[in-house]
């Protein structure tokens, strides 16, 4: 090892040259408690006299890079080392390096965006695009209106009610082009492939949106979204689509209380293509808050079937759906009125359905409270 102090013949130097003195055997001299105690300082401050005041250079490791020998930062950076003889990557390089790859995918990014032919505007947006946008901007939108921060950031308000809904309609909204990936995203969360494309987390990134050149800013853009979602024209040119996009949101409403409530009895729940036929079955006829008091009864069934049976949590929960589908036929059979019940604070309105419900059909919350033939 081979030691170059920045500064001499003082009591720092003194300190700094019994800090790294080595004897014949390979072991360090003075303890850094002794070395503390001879200068009358902490540990701590010990420490930074020695990192600001002189640099340990190794005579066997080098960087691969710029041959440069290496550093040590410490005494256990030194033992951790002191055994190899080989070259590795130096700080400066490693920063250098990693500058080189953020760089990198910053221009694959700006490439991918300069690539795209579509542009967005209000006029090429479905009811479907248009709702879907408008939620995402409300919930992730910064606080300058010049593009979405990431989605997981917003973690004190509902996106859509249902986790992988969320990751749904990012997916849609993405694989149509509506949003683009934004360079300023933080490049830790995206991986330059081989191809010179770049993978990432959709959750993780920043988005802009591709608008078209006639408008000045997104603000303008939001503006006629807001315009045209609340005018009521979507209801008269797309009806049909008004009411799919209706039945699909509540169908996640369902979903998210239904793995809400499951979770609260630690039962897990993957819902496939029956939970769905059986859920959208009810909506027919019922409301959310309706549908809600089915599953909240189904579910605490199925607690009490797992406590008194000692079956499986799996078998416990699979047996949700049934019992949903059971006491919807007693229901039918015998006329009863279900009791609606409220929206858990855990589980407030979303973005998504404030748009779809409170903003473009001009109702409260109507797509919990109310039938489906209510509301439109």
């Amino acid at each position: 090892m081979s030691l170059e102090l920045d500064i001499f013949e003082s009591p720092d130097a003194e300190l700094c040259k019994q800090y790294w003195e080595i004897g014949s055997d390979g072991e360090f001299c003075h303890s850094v408690k002794q070395i503390s105690e001879n200068h009358d300082i902490s540990s701590s401050k010990l420490l930074k006299k020695v990192r600001s005041n002189c640099h340990a250079y190794s005579t066997t490791i080098f960087c691969n890079s710029c041959s440069e020998p290496y550093v040590y930062k410490s005494r256990s950076d030194y033992q951790r080392l002191q055994s190899r003889n080989a070259f590795i990557t130096c700080d400066n390089c490693l920063r250098d390096i990693k500058q080189d790859e953020e760089l990198n995918k910053i221009n694959a990014i700006q490439s991918f965006i300069d690539s795209i032919d579509f542009k967005l505007s209000i006029d090429n947006l479905s009811v479907r695009q248009a709702v879907f946008l408008y939620a995402l901007i409300r919930h992730s939108a910064n606080e300058n209106l010049t593009g979405l921060d990431e989605f997981g950031l917003a973690k004190t308000e509902l996106f859509s009610p249902d986790k992988d809904y969320n990751y749904h309609i990012l997916k849609e909204l993405h694989d149509q082009r509506i949003i683009l990936i934004s360079p300023e995203s933080n490049l830790d969360h995206i991986t330059l492939l081989d191809n010179g494309g770049v993978q990432y987390y959709i959750e993780r990134v920043k988005w802009i949106l591709p608008l078209k050149e006639t408008y000045q800013n997104m603000n303008q853009f939001i503006n006629e979204l807001d315009y045209v979602i609340t005018s009521l024209n979507y209801i008269d040119k797309a009806y049909d689509d008004v009411v799919e996009l209706c039945k699909e949101v509540n169908l996640h409403e369902c979903i998210g209380y239904l793995q809400h409530t499951l979770y609260e009895h630690q039962l897990n729940f993957n819902p496939g293509k029956k939970t769905i036929l059986v859920l959208s079955k009810a909506l027919e006829q019922y409301s959310v808050a309706q549908v809600y008091n089915l599953i909240w009864a189904a579910v605490n069934n199925a607690a009490a079937y797992f406590m008194r049976s000692h079956v499986s949590k799996k078998q416990a929960a699979n047996s949700v759906v049934g019992n949903i589908e059971r006491r919807i036929e007693k229901s039918e059979a015998n006329n009863w009125e279900l009791k609606s019940f409220r929206r858990l604070f855990d589980l407030p309105q979303s973005q998504i359905s404030r748009v779809l419900f409170n903003l473009l059909l001009h109702t409260d919350d109507g797509g919990f409270n109310l039938c489906s033939q209510d509301y439109i």
